[in-house]
């Protein structure tokens, strides 16, 4: 196992630089060294491989949630609110899909080879971290030369974390409700984005049923993106005793702001990587395809996408957990929202719904990459016709202000609706200047 996560993080080194250069012989070499790696340690069939992500992910939470340091009251709340409607809403949804006779796939030898996929996908995840990691070094480099006013640390009490994550499983399952009695705007929707690829009849349309199975299956698993950053943000200060500074949160910022840009050097390169290798795929993203329909009531990832990325999907997104429903608010309520939202009419449609509704090979999370450009079979097709169909198709950084729009309108919600949120917490005590 040791072998094949050292060798998946080579390539993964390799392949992330080949991208960058737009190499794409050294590119594909380094991607087929990754492939092998997953289909040398054997083959799991998608509902074993599906019920094991979601019951490891579970023990994983419950065992690295001591190292925290949070409060039992928030073990107790993560195990009943988060970790048993996620279990019961993914495995609800397998049953629907693959039959009665589920609970077979579970087998000691399915598990020894999850296991092996397990430490090949850890092994991509470590090549993710090395910029992150490369990042925090170079701001505690350039920190003491920075003026007074722009030096310091961010150190937020637990509870303030334990209230964000609580407020992450409300407003999903908040979000979660309006769009069920919503839901024929959503429908229209679908049916508006499949009619965008060219489908027709039966294949462009989606019942009520698929509808429904498909918000709660994604709502379950929502709050898995803001846990994930959140224990691997807590653990890094409490337990390690590290801190995050003022000019990492103005790098992870910046990253957020311009996703659309910056993605495509971090995000997209891996997102492809899941799609190009089935293995990989079932492991860390496969779960966020599952439905046929998307709703902004998601994680915007699978359960251990985030993990594989290293931390998060941006390169410096991660600090922002720092702080308490920053990430939320920033990317919940706007960089994820949108690109999530099966919008009902023209004005509004854009690119990733389309990812996800009729398969399109575009990876990026916003518009199109200048790899997505010359590759996909998707957008070579279709991009002339969609262009004039709505500006979102046409404009890069359009989407992010519409994003922006949002995060201020969920902000205001959160602050002046529920009383909570970022101009809720104890900025004062919580910022350490020098």
């Amino acid at each position: 196992m040791l072998t094949t996560l050292l060798s998946n993080y080579v390539a993964t080194g390799r392949l992330v630089l080949a991208s960058w250069q737009q190499d794409l012989k050294t590119r594909e070499k380094a991607l087929e060294q990754v492939s092998s790696n997953f289909t040398s340690s054997g083959k799991l069939s998608l509902p074993q491989n599906l019920m094991w992500n979601v019951i490891m992910y579970c023990v994983f939470v419950m065992a690295l949630f001591p190292s925290t340091q949070m409060s039992q009251d928030m073990y107790r709340f993560t195990c009943l609110h988060f970790l048993a409607p996620l279990l019961v809403g993914h495995l609800t949804f397998y049953r629907y899909r693959f039959g009665s006779k589920l609970w077979t796939h579970l087998t000691p030898t399915s598990w020894v080879v999850w296991t092996s996929h397990f430490a090949a996908v850890t092994g991509v995840a470590l090549a993710g971290l090395t910029p992150t990691a490369a990042l925090y070094i170079a701001g505690l480099v350039v920190d003491p030369y920075l003026p007074e006013s722009c030096r310091g640390h961010v150190h937020f009490s637990l509870q303030d974390h334990e209230r964000s994550l609580q407020a992450s499983v409300y407003f999903f399952w908040i979000l979660a409700a309006v769009l069920l009695v919503t839901l024929p705007v959503w429908k229209r929707g679908y049916e508006l984005n499949m009619s965008y690829a060219g489908k027709q009849g039966e294949e462009s349309t989606i019942s009520y049923p698929e509808l429904v199975m498909d918000l709660l299956y994604q709502t379950s698993g929502a709050p898995s993106t803001v846990y994930f950053a959140t224990l691997f943000i807590t653990i890094v200060q409490e337990k390690f005793g590290l801190r995050v500074h003022f000019v990492h949160i103005f790098m992870a910022a910046m990253d957020g702001l311009c996703s659309n840009f910056t993605l495509q050097y971090n995000y997209n390169i891996f997102h492809e990587l899941f799609h190009r290798i089935p293995a990989f795929y079932n492991m860390v993203h496969r779960e966020h395809h599952m439905p046929k329909s998307i709703f902004p009531a998601n994680s915007g990832t699978a359960l251990w996408e985030d993990y594989a990325h290293g931390g998060f999907a941006n390169f410096a997104a991660v600090f922002l957990f720092v702080v308490p429903f920053f990430g939320l608010q920033l990317i919940f309520g706007g960089l994820s929202f949108i690109p999530h939202t099966m919008f009902p009419w023209s004005a509004l449609a854009h690119w990733h719904p389309l990812h996800h509704t009729a398969q399109a090979d575009i990876y990026s999370n916003g518009v199109p990459s200048a790899i997505d450009k010359q590759r996909s079979t998707f957008y070579k097709t279709h991009a002339p016709r969609l262009k004039e169909i709505s500006i979102m198709f046409r404009n890069m950084f359009l989407p992010d202000l519409v994003a922006l729009a949002m995060m201020i309108f969920v902000g205001a919600i959160f602050h002046y609706g529920f009383g909570t949120g970022l101009f809720h917490l104890d900025w004062s005590s919580s910022i350490q200047t020098v």
